[in-house]
């Protein structure tokens, strides 16, 4: 099933750990993505005990404060460090309900009928930021304090050009993979867990993308991993197919044939569409999260692999406010004004949002366009904004290819002398 596991740098499993992991997703029916995201956390806790030479039973509040400091000091945002604790407090409340653990949290409705003085204190959750993993209504007495929602950065046309720039490495199977990375995040819309589940055979054939493409139509893409574990069908580019499968049948393939070649029959061609070069298996979270992050910080941009989405859903407020205004000016003697919450839900639907209220702060960065032969708008700026981010990469790639050849001319001319 994937249920992570948490083993200490001995190889010993931490057992009452691993226990909590199964319960989250056999007993509170998380997805094994969110229980792995819970994971990566509270092993940043234990990574910092053992550094320490503490043992978890003996956690304390300082020792909280300690870690939060350390992050602090690292430069990991507030919100961040919140999600941090908010998973390792969680994680001590549910040893203390199991007896795991003994007078470390006071639970209500558990053991806050006894005397005895908490190791680690609790207060109940406020702010904006209460986090998803709160229980029993209390939070750390520790917890960072939030400074508040923000809306974060949305990467503007420019810098999305800037990321293709970095994510050129000079190796054209490596851009290609790269491309595609940034490619499904912005014009399809797949959130971290999505994007690594996709699989071989949820690519249609050669046969059905030239169908696509010669009638302009989006292919109604069936996402099986989601958040909330609802399918949900999300619009793709034939434009994106088409790579992707040459992806599939070229890159990919000569990393399935050198890993077959060195391991054997011990070699399983795993069904996911994006492998590792260095591994032959298929990206981790972590991983992916990394390499996005990378060329964010190279190409000197605020913001993470999950602002991609955000450009996304900026498209899509853009496609259904200008629906709306299309119906305006089509029909003023029944429809005067637009619809904004039917927007916001609309775009809801379609991102695979469960509370359209978390995408109202996006309603104000939309531009307005016009309709073109009754089209479905959302594709129409899909396709548009697609080929106008592929323009501008390759302006941006040729310009450099040409500043590379005059230093190779003049470097020539050095040299002649």
């Amino acid at each position: 099933m994937g249920i992570p596991v948490l083993v200490r740098s001995n190889n010993i499993f931490v057992r009452e750990v691993c226990q909590y992991f199964l319960f989250l997703v056999i007993g509170e029916h998380l997805a094994v993505t969110s229980a792995k995201t819970y994971a990566e956390r509270i092993a940043l806790f234990f990574n910092f005990l053992e550094y320490e030479g503490l043992d978890f039973r003996d956690v304390r509040d300082e020792h909280l404060i300690r870690w939060e400091n350390q992050q602090a000091k690292n430069g990991v945002a507030v919100d961040t460090q919140i999600d941090r604790c908010d998973a390792v407090f969680q994680l001590y409340v549910w040893l203390e309900t199991r007896g795991y653990i003994t007078n470390c949290v006071r639970v209500p409705g558990h053991n806050d009928h006894l005397a005895f003085t908490p190791a680690l204190t609790s207060a109940p959750p406020k702010g904006s930021k209460r986090g998803k993993a709160v229980k029993h209504g209390i939070v750390s007495g520790v917890r960072p304090n939030s400074k508040g929602k923000k809306f974060q950065p949305t990467p503007t046309f420019d810098e999305v050009t800037e990321l293709y720039v970095v994510a050129d490495n000079g190796d054209a199977a490596f851009t290609e993979r790269n491309h595609l990375l940034i490619d499904w995040y912005i014009q399809a819309g797949v959130r971290r867990h999505e994007f690594g589940s996709l699989t071989v055979t949820q690519i249609p054939n050669w046969e059905k993308i030239h169908e696509l493409q010669q009638a302009s139509e989006a292919y109604g893409f069936l996402l099986t991993v989601t958040k909330g574990r609802k399918p949900r069908e999300v619009p793709v580019l034939p434009e994106i197919l088409e790579r992707t499968r040459e992806y599939i049948e070229g890159p990919r393939e000569e990393i399935i044939k050198r890993f077959k070649k060195k391991y054997g029959s011990d070699y399983i061609i795993p069904s996911e569409i994006f492998l590792s070069n260095k591994t032959g298996r298929p990206y981790n979270l972590t991983s992916l999260t990394n390499l996005i992050k990378s060329w964010f910080k190279s190409a000197g941009i605020a913001g993470t692999g999950h602002r991609l989405r955000a450009t996304y859903l900026c498209a899509l407020f853009d496609a259904e406010i200008e629906a709306e205004l299309e119906l305006v000016r089509k029909h003023p003697e029944t429809k005067r004004n637009i619809d904004y919450e039917f927007v916001l839900l609309r775009v809801a639907e379609r991102a695979g949002h469960s509370s359209p209220e978390q995408l109202r702060p996006y309603l104000t960065y939309v531009k307005k366009r016009r309709n073109h032969n009754g089209r479905d708008f959302a594709q129409l700026v899909m396709e548009l904004d697609a080929a106008h981010q592929r323009i501008a990469y390759l302006e941006r790639a040729l310009s450099e290819k040409f500043k590379q050849l005059e230093e190779s001319k003049n470097q020539l001319k050095l040299n002649a002398k």
